[in-house]
């Protein structure tokens, strides 16, 4: 490759960059200075957005940054939810994963600077949160794939792209300096960032680098349940529900633990981006650029929980109850309910690496570029601890008339939950150096040859190789039994409560949190960590406790992907009718390496929420298949500012690599058994689009696409009961049902979409109003059940909002620009299963967001950011309506300066 490139110093120029596909060519990018960002604010951005789209040779949507350091939002997610047909999902507040056209975020392949990225979570979406916008250009969706993309965005492939520093083509250095202020918390913090371009000489040679830190405070807190759990009266754990004297083997259905939980701590974002680029001769380009982020998600969890699944101790009885529809209790008062809070640990701390070395050389008609890539991506778990009191209350909870809302709590019969006499330890408990990581390896060398003005404009054909391997570390795991637990504080063993344990009498404190949840939920005793380890460290604590290593979720799972594809770009003389057609060729080769759960030899601990799984030995499994993806993408100029595209093509996405793992989890607190599954196919769609663009102005542009995707092999869990007897230190054995969960393809679904979008500045009107403009789009999605198996009964597609929309302003003049935007998506199915067989939905949710700077001078600019200004709130409910979760995550401001010179 580097003799080419060599070679062809002296070769006639035709060059292009070889960074990117011949995806997009974006218009007035004859020399470096017109391809860089002028500062004109919204209008600019949103005439560079339409540009690109226009010139696509396929379907493609896109955002353009105001400026270097000027992105429309502080969250690239966030700014993703404004394209048609795009919705995200969130972490806490923040937009984290994005999803299109109603698949989820594991169905959108998501680039940087056309090269894979890496996510340390095992899935095949990447999360946001750790990539900031200050240093990106422009933002593209192709929502139709041409044969020479990566493969593997069956919905979409978003590539996100900085520049690079010779096409910037001139010196530039952006500061920008903001605080945030989280409305929860009350806590102001700081978002730094910089931004250095420079080339030299003639400008054929130039370096740029970037880096940025910011941290918010954040607390999210809100209720929290697990669905409504199926007991049968005779069964182990149950009670006469319905009050009528006998315990029949009829179930009724209770809600499972009613939680209130808030987690308090710190996102901390840190990045570095650089490059470098030279272009030795006119038909040269070499570049090379990186980038490393850091991204630290530490928070201490509250929790407080009246778990009615557990109802016992000396005095456990039910007290009322309320049968409603199909035997649901509607309303259970009992006696000895398990009473918990717990104070937890919990730190995660990501790092993602990405570099790539590659470059171009044109000898007169061909073009041969190359790029190998590297990136890994790491997350530590360092820190899981919990410290979980229990007492038994009195109490009841009342769903009312509205399942969908948070329960009423009473507490009766004089029982005090902030009474810290009736609580105790049974147990400490914390997970330790968990550690997954993902490394992608890839090298790819196309060659792109030219005809003229001949109806086969270009060939290009190539090669794509890649490796791909997750690795999920051992689970490091400390138990701290209630005997040592009593050496530690120097109080009394109690061998008959709760079977061993010691009083937490003395080492409680009071928190409340009744504004998120009222006092029911809100006010509560906690674990005082002053007190805990005022005489030692955590460390120690746990040093004298047993330590086991969970291999049973340890797993690295491998894959190896070799492509090769030809595409024909073509046109008519007059380029009215233009597009190109292609086929791609794509072999993966998968490896699955783990440990087996010996279930039969699992020890439920005293607390009946840990459970310890040894492994019975290493196993290993192997799969491999073959897949022809063919492509075509039509665009016919019916006027000059009238465009129709057509695109067809076959598109796939990998099960995600967790999914491929041999590993099982067993979940005792709610009974389940998860098992993946090796063996998965890859998602196939077979997809058509068709989609009218009209532009006006600079920066007008109504379009309408219609869109159409037969998909097959839709992975779905399948779920099923199954009764087992395992070895507890309470009883010696128990017998419990435990619901299953695996993965398996379904047959098939089809999904059908219509997008709207329209862009309409309306300088029409008289000044100062032709400041004015409206930017909105409408997604709506007819989206058909799938069955898991062969004549099975058919279930919703997890993920999938059918309706989505944008409605968004701005307004910009005389150097003032402010934009407001309100995104809404409409109820998505989760699970079909859920839990405890009864699904798991997020209902529909809307947020409003503003932004608005101001340019004091040429140089500097004053910044201002509003995110979730009418402080919605994030609720997930079962497939019958009651709720299982409601998030407050509070509203988000941002104000600041840039200085650019």
């Amino acid at each position: 490759m580097m003799a080419l490139l060599a070679a062809g110093m002296g070769a006639p120029a035709f060059a292009q960059n070889a960074a990117q596909p011949d995806q997009i060519s974006t218009p007035n990018n004859d020399s470096a200075t017109e391809q860089e960002i002028i500062v004109t604010g919204i209008r600019r951005s949103l005439e560079d957005a339409a540009n690109i789209k226009r010139a696509a040779p396929n379907l493609v949507e896109a955002i353009s940054a105001e400026d270097i350091g000027k992105f429309p939002d502080r969250n690239l997610a966030e700014s993703l939810q404004r394209v048609t047909g795009v919705q995200i999902t969130r972490n806490k507040g923040e937009g984290s994963g994005v999803s299109v056209r109603g698949l989820s975020e594991n169905f959108t392949r998501t680039l940087y600077n056309g090269r894979v990225l890496t996510s340390p979570n095992g899935t095949r979406g990447f999360s946001f949160t750790s990539m900031p916008t200050d240093f990106v250009s422009t933002v593209e969706v192709s929502k139709t794939p041409t044969a020479d993309m990566i493969d593997g965005g069956l919905s979409a492939t978003v590539n996100v792209k900085i520049n690079r520093p010779a096409d910037v083509g001139k010196n530039i250095v952006t500061v920008v300096a903001e605080g945030l202020y989280e409305t929860n918390p009350k806590k102001v913090t700081p978002h730094v960032s910089a931004f250095i371009n420079r080339v030299f000489g003639d400008g054929s040679f130039g370096v740029n680098l970037g880096v940025n830190y910011e941290k918010r405070k954040v607390i999210q807190a809100g209720f929290t349940g697990y669905g409504i759990e199926q007991r049968r009266e005779n069964a182990t754990g149950g009670y006469d529900y319905n009050l009528d004297g006998t315990r029949s083997a009829t179930s009724y259905g209770f809600d499972h633990a009613t939680t209130f939980v808030s987690d308090e701590g710190d996102f901390e974002r840190k990045a570095i981006v650089g490059g470098i680029q030279w272009k030795p001769a006119d038909n040269v380009n070499l570049y090379a650029d990186g980038l490393a982020t850091w991204f630290t998600d530490g928070f201490n969890r509250f929790e407080h929980q009246l778990r009615w699944t557990n109802i016992g101790g000396p005095t456990g009885a039910v007290r009322g109850s309320t049968v409603g529809e199909n035997n649901l209790l509607t309303f259970l008062d009992a006696d000895g309910v398990d009473h918990q809070s717990n104070n937890l640990d919990w730190v995660t701390k990501d790092r993602t690496l990405n570099f790539a070395l590659g470059g171009d050389v044109t000898f007169d008609r061909l073009t041969v570029s190359g790029e190998a890539t590297f990136g890994k991506s790491v997350r530590n778990v360092s820190d899981r601890n919990s410290f979980a009191p229990i007492s038994r209350a009195s109490a009841s909870y009342d769903l009312g008339d509205d399942i969908g809302a948070v329960p009423q709590i009473d507490y009766t019969r004089g029982y005090d939950p902030l009474d810290p006499s009736t609580f105790y330890f049974r147990s400490f408990s914390a997970i330790r150096g968990q550690k997954t990581t993902e490394t992608n390896k890839s090298g790819r060398l196309d060659f792109k040859y030219d005809l003229d003005d001949s109806f086969i404009r270009s060939i290009k054909v190539g090669g794509y190789y890649g490796e791909d391997e997750v690795e999920f570390g051992a689970r490091p795991r400390y138990f701290v039994s209630p005997q040592v637990l009593s050496q530690v504080y120097g109080t009394p063993y109690l061998a008959g409560v709760e079977g061993g344990a010691i009083s937490a009498a003395n080492l409680l404190k009071v928190v409340d949190y009744s504004r998120f949840i009222g006092e029911g939920l809100g006010v509560f005793l906690v674990p005082d960590y002053s007190k805990l380890f005022a005489g030692g460290s955590l460390e120690d604590v746990l040093a004298q406790g047993t330590l086991t290593i969970d291999r049973t979720n340890q797993f690295s799972v491998g894959e190896k992907v070799l492509a090769g594809y030809a595409r024909a770009d073509f046109a008519t003389a007059d380029d009215r009718l233009s597009g190109n057609i292609g086929l791609r060729y794509v072999r993966t080769r998968v490896t699955s390496d783990g440990f087996g759960a010996d279930i039969e030899n699992a020890e439920l601990q005293n607390d009946s929420i840990t459970l310890i799984v040894p492994d019975s030995g290493p196993i290993s499994f192997r799969n491999s298949y073959s897949n022809w993806l063919p492509s075509l993408n039509l665009r016919f100029n019916a006027t000059e500012n009238l465009i129709v595209r057509m695109g067809l093509a076959r598109a796939m996405t990998r099960p995600d690599l967790n999914r491929l793992s041999p590993s099982v989890a067993i979940n005792a607190n709610v009974r389940t058994i998860t098992t993946q599954n090796p063996f998965l196919k890859p998602y196939l769609a077979d997809q058509a689009d068709l989609s009218l663009e009209y532009y006006f102005g600079k920066t007008g542009l109504l379009s309408a696409a219609v869109f159409y995707k037969d998909v097959k092999n839709f992975i779905v869990d399948t779920a099923a009961v199954e009764t087992r007897t395992i070895r507890s230190t309470l009883t010696g054995t128990v017998t419990l049902d435990f619901r299953t969960f695996r993965p398996d393809n379904g047959e098939g679904g089809k999904i059908k979409g219509l997008e709207l979008n329209a862009q309409l500045p309306l300088d029409m009107l008289p000044s100062p109003l032709d400041g004015f403009g409206i930017t909105s789009n409408l997604t709506l999605l007819d989206v058909s059940d799938v069955a898991t198996t062969e004549g099975g009964p058919k279930v919703p597609i997890p993920g999938v909002s059918k309706r989505s929309y944008n409605l968004g302003a701005y307004y910009e003049k005389a150097g003032f620009g402010i934009r407001a935007n309100y995104s809404y998506r409409s109820a998505a199915v989760n699970s079909v299963a859920g839990t405890f067989g009864d699904g798991d939905r997020q209902k529909s949710y809307g947020q409003l967001d503003i932004s608005a700077n101001y340019d004091v001078t040429e140089f500097l600019s004053l910044t201002f950011n509003a995110s979730n200004v009418t402080g919605a709130t994030l609720k997930r409910e079962t497939l019958q309506g009651v709720l299982l979760s409601e998030y407050d995550f509070g509203r988000r401001f941002t104000a600041g300066a840039r200085v650019k010179f």
